[in-house]
């Protein structure tokens, strides 16, 4: 009983710090539409309030990491929940275009710290099913993405933009309990951290090659779902549904992205990495066009089929980057997610210029990108063949 309790409270306290770092990452998409129009900026402004905070949030992590596998310290974790939290739900006391993208951007370092430091310290926790552990990780982080529009749009129904702020509390809260819980002796050495060492880690330059068209391969499946998870309450609004369904089908597709995870993180665990990276693939770029080639009820289920392939490889992916390059798991986990979710964010900047391009036919804008879809299928070929993968994949199986 003792090793249960003990195991379960650093996941779960790490789990829900994840689960609002996310959230307040994706408080944004439902209410741009009303900021945009307060404030009198178009959907290409919009995608670059979205692009410079992705940005802030991913390419930084890299950094992050490297720093985190020489020093450590208890306040990081929980302070970065805090931060993220104040200033992106502050965005609806805003008065100019500049202070959304400041406290947008700002705010993101938040999950700039939070995403390594947190992905490593699950890792730790166990040895057995870490494929699934980091599922589960990551579904904390996206059930947290799929309460932010339905939660969010609620609020603002009742209080407006400016009774946003009260959605900071909750993460203050859990930084609170997760200090008090790393100040505690007894509850502290059960969250496991790795050794830190004092010479600069490294990464060997012979799994460069493989770890950067992994983190390409990933970039572009996160390229697509950021442009939908940005994009969709303004095309739902360009076909003419009501704000409430497109808050309703946003979480439904966030929801899936966390059933995705878990899916292929136990396909991981079973099958293989490789398996996972083949079968995903096949089943994202087929969704994808699915939901843009019908209606209706067939269209909104490829919708969510596409949500749960486009992320199901990532934590498998992570913790695959983790095992290759064991005395950087910190560095390595930071490039990992922070350059494919880099990648990623260039989404919606790109989405939004092409729908200006075309007079506001954001319906056509996010059905151009499956060309990047197209893009990756190369990459998949070549880290399916790879000799790493596919013994990281005799070993799952065995």
């Amino acid at each position: 009983m003792p090793t249960r309790f003990s195991f379960w409270i650093p996941f779960m306290l790490i789990g829900f710090g994840h689960f609002f770092v996310d959230y307040y990452m994706n408080l944004l998409p439902m209410i741009m539409p009303d900021i945009a129009v307060r404030l009198g900026f178009s959907m290409g402004y919009a995608g670059l309030v979205f692009t410079l905070q992705s940005i802030t949030s991913s390419w930084l992590q890299p950094v992050v990491g490297f720093w985190g596998d020489r020093f450590k310290s208890k306040y990081f974790l929980p302070f970065s929940i805090f931060w993220l939290g104040a200033l992106t739900t502050s965005v609806g006391l805003m008065n100019a275009y500049w202070q959304v993208l400041a406290v947008c951007s700002l705010g993101a370092l938040g999950s700039a710290v939070y995403h390594p430091l947190g992905s490593v310290a699950i890792s730790s926790i166990s040895e057995k099913n870490r494929s699934l552990l980091m599922s589960l990780y990551i579904m904390m982080g996206t059930l947290g993405m799929s309460l932010a529009p339905i939660t969010t749009i609620r609020v603002v129904h009742r209080a407006g933009l400016e009774g946003l702020p009260y959605l900071a509390i909750p993460g203050l809260v859990v930084t609170l309990l997760i200090v008090h819980t790393r100040n505690s002796k007894k509850k502290s050495k059960s969250i496991k951290q790795p050794d830190v060492k004092k010479e600069l880690p490294a990464i060997s330059v012979s799994i460069l090659p493989i770890l950067f068209v992994l983190i390409l391969d990933m970039g572009m499946r996160q390229f697509v779902m950021r442009s939908l998870t940005t994009f969709l309450p303004y095309y739902y609004e360009f076909l003419g549904y009501p704000d409430s369904y497109s808050a309703n089908i946003l979480s439904g597709f966030l929801i899936a992205q966390s059933i995705g995870g878990i899916i292929f993180g136990y396909i991981s665990d079973r099958k293989g990495f490789r398996a996972t990276l083949i079968i995903s693939f096949i089943a994202a770029i087929v969704s994808t066009a699915g939901f843009f080639f019908t209606t209706g009820v067939s269209s909104a289920v490829m919708l969510l089929a596409a949500g749960a392939a486009l992320q199901g490889p990532l934590p498998s992916s992570l913790v695959f980057a983790q095992d290759i390059a064991p005395k950087s798991k910190n560095l390595a986990s930071g490039l990992m997610m922070g350059l494919s979710f880099g990648i990623g964010s260039f989404g919606s900047l790109y989405t939004g210029i092409v729908s200006d391009m075309l007079q506001q036919n954001i319906i056509l804008a996010l059905g151009s990108n499956l060309i990047f879809l197209v893009v990756s299928a190369g990459l998949v070929i070549y880290l399916a063949n790879h000799a790493l993968i596919k013994r990281a994949s005799c070993t799952s199986a065995a």
